[in-house]
């Protein structure tokens, strides 16, 4: 197989537009999860976020992919991580080879920026869809591209209609006319500065002519939702919105994590799929490397469950509704609902988790309860998911309650640099925190 650079930057053929996808965010709503490695690589159900995203693509027909990615540590591990695209060829069984490439040390403004560069360096004169490393969605690509074509737009955004209720201050939100184009475009606002409930999803279909556009705003092309789309709709361009009613979830806190992790697990994000060999009952899946451990019987694990690789699992233990990554021991008389464990993971005997997070290589003590429904000592303002980070340990008989959030303590001074985080204390080895 031919994998010199001429051949990885020549764009192999497809019907499909070529996926450019924005990596470059800093991930400081999932603190501490993010401060070891970047937000697209965060495992979701035992596997990367942007990996899951790449699944859901492939599998309706894209095979050219570039990773716009900003920093030396993010871009470093994403393309170890995702290489070339020939181990995820093989990996789908796919007949036409997958082709992954990235964006070059270029230091973008931002992700309209990021675009010109690379559809410049990559000479892309293709349709491009634009997505984020911050989603997981279901999309139906081929409904998206045949409604982008019909209405001959520059641009198409991907929308979703939140609730009645729902916070709009975190999304973009568009405002349609009766044929579905765009008029207004508000990038974050207030509750009350629209009617509209229709969210910009970060997934977008641009024409070829979208480089020229970009070429000619100049330095003003610097973020697609706050400059490039009131650009286009401003001087005229056909820019429309399609509503999608399949499953998208913007995975960036942890409560938005924890809940799309449930939803993988429990089969409702369309196109991602578990291998039907390790599911030993209904809706639990289990590796077989585990399985082989598993002891009289083994633990007792109901409702929709997936266990990774080399797990030590007590038969006392009680799983329920959850995500379990590799190589975790699991001790006696443990609980564990609708929660995440990551990698390397150790808990100790009688520890209970409830609706909260395990980040990787964290070690639970004895007895110790980590419980979203335990409202204790204080009260944050946001996501209510307690989050236990990379290379905790937490003592014996701890008591975690909703909000919290845990770091080894020389990530404090990063975390409070931020600014969306407000100190709780410290211990000899941690540092408590909670969302501003």
């Amino acid at each position: 197989m031919n994998t010199n650079g001429e051949e990885r930057r020549k764009m192999r053929h497809s019907k499909f537009p070529v996926v450019i996808a924005t990596l470059g965010g800093r991930g400081t709503r999932l603190y501490p999860l993010t401060l070891f490695q970047s937000k697209p690589l965060i495992p979701i159900v035992n596997y990367p976020i942007f990996m899951r995203m790449i699944e859901v693509l492939v599998r309706q027909g894209a095979r050219n992919i570039i990773f716009s990615t900003k920093g030396i540590e993010n871009s470093l591990r994403i393309k170890d991580v995702f290489r070339y695209g020939a181990d995820f060829t093989a990996r789908f069984n796919l007949k036409t080879q997958l082709n992954f490439m990235y964006q070059p040390n270029y230091r973008d403004m931002g992700s309209a920026d990021s675009v010109r560069y690379v559809m410049e360096y990559y000479k892309v004169s293709d349709e491009v869809l634009v997505v984020s490393g911050d989603n997981i969605a279901d999309l139906d690509l081929k409904s998206l591209t045949a409604y982008h074509r019909d209405k001959e737009a520059v641009a198409t955004v991907l929308l979703k209609e939140l609730p009645p209720d729902s916070d709009l201050s975190q999304f973009g939100v568009a405002e349609l006319d009766e044929d579905g184009r765009i008029l207004r475009f508000l990038e974050k606002p207030m509750r009350t500065g629209t009617t509209s409930r229709l969210i910009n999803t970060a997934v977008y279909l641009f024409s070829p002519k979208i480089l020229d556009i970009l070429r000619e705003m100049g330095d003003g092309a610097r973020d697609i939702g706050s400059d490039l789309l009131p650009y286009l709709i401003e001087h005229g361009y056909p820019v429309y919105g399609l509503k999608t009613d399949g499953y998208w979830a913007d995975v960036g806190t942890p409560d938005n994590f924890l809940k799309t992790a449930l939803h993988i697990v429990n089969q409702k994000v369309g196109n991602i799929r578990f291998r039907p060999e390790h599911e030993i009952k209904n809706r639990v899946w289990v590796h077989p490397t585990t399985q082989k451990r598993f002891k009289e019987g083994g633990p007792r694990i109901s409702r929709s469950t997936i266990i990774g690789g080399d797990c030590e699992i007590h038969n006392t233990v009680i799983i329920e509704n959850s995500s379990i990554s590799d190589n975790c021991i699991i001790g006696a008389n443990v609980t564990i609902r609708n929660s995440v464990v990551m990698d390397f993971v150790n808990l100790k005997e009688g520890v209970k988790l409830n609706s909260c997070i395990i980040g990787r290589y964290a070690t639970i003590g004895e007895e110790s309860i980590i419980d979203a429904e335990n409202m204790v000592e204080v009260s944050g303002r946001k996501d209510r998911t307690p989050v236990v980070g990379d290379n905790v340990n937490i003592v014996g008989h701890s008591l975690l309650g909703a909000y919290k959030r845990v770091a080894p303590i020389e990530h404090s001074h990063t975390i409070l640099k931020s600014m969306h985080f407000k100190e709780l204390g410290y211990d000899d080895a941690n540092f408590y925190f909670i969302e501003k």
